[in-house]
């Protein structure tokens, strides 16, 4: 395999040998995001690398699932391998969540897991914010709790085969080769940043919702009384949200 797609292949790798606990909460994430949208929803994950979630959502049904990140080698690897025989190969893109324009409302929910909203670099404040206005029904978070984090470090160390995926620093937390050192944000960090944003953005009407499950925390932000946005989305958006990207 393609010597320049180390990191995505340790990645790769490091889904695939997970047992126990850790298979539990790789797959339990994407299970439980999948209890939350319907099967014709549009759906943006932010930070998408080569598109595990997305193909794995794709083939429980969900076929409007679309993938962005700032990494070339990752997109790389999705497109021309992990997605190669999927229609979604042509759903990924390049871009920065926090410099793009984008059209709010554009999409029903927007995702990003594995603890992405902090490996994804920039303003974590433009992150929330963007991705809060780019969704119509909702947007969710996730990261890992305390329950399965020393697996979590020793699993990486066991299976970074190529020896660029991670370092693991002194504190505890885990630093991609290609990404700044990533912080792993407790719930009232997170609840600050949600205050913050919506408090600098005169963002109202949103409300946080925090669910445990597997080892993962869920960060949900919709509409305070849990309904769908009054922003209605008509089959004319979402038809031109296929074509915009076809």
């Amino acid at each position: 395999m393609w010597p320049i797609l180390t990191s995505a292949l340790s990645l790769k790798r490091m889904y695939e040998t997970a047992t126990g606990k850790m298979q539990e909460y790789y797959d339990g994430e994407i299970n439980h995001i999948a209890k939350k949208i319907d099967k014709n929803d549009y759906v943006l994950s932010l930070g998408c690398g080569y598109g595990r979630e997305m193909r794995m959502l794709y083939e429980m049904g969900f076929q409007n699932v679309y993938g962005i990140d700032n990494n070339y080698i990752m997109l790389f690897y999705g497109h021309y391998e992990y997605l190669k025989d999927l229609p979604i190969k042509e759903y990924l893109f390049y871009g920065d969540i926090c410099n793009m324009p984008f059209v709010p409302n554009r999409w029903d929910w927007v995702i990003c897991i594995q603890n992405g909203l902090f490996v994804i670099g920039g303003n974590k404040l433009d992150v929330i914010r963007n991705a809060i206005l780019m969704a119509r029904k909702g947007v969710i978070f996730t990261t890992f709790d305390d329950t399965i984090l020393e697996e979590r470090k020793r699993h990486i160390e066991e299976n970074n085969e190529y020896g660029q995926l991670v370092d693991i620093l002194p504190d505890g937390t885990t630093m991609l080769d290609f990404r700044p050192p990533v912080e792993v944000y407790t719930e009232e960090r997170f609840k600050r940043l949600f205050e913050h944003v919506c408090k600098r953005d005169e963002i109202k009407g949103v409300g946080l919702t925090i669910e445990h499950s597997n080892g993962a925390i869920y960060f949900i932000l919709g509409e305070e009384n849990g309904a769908t946005s009054n922003n209605n989305r008509t089959t004319e958006q979402h038809e031109a949200t296929r074509k915009e990207h076809d």
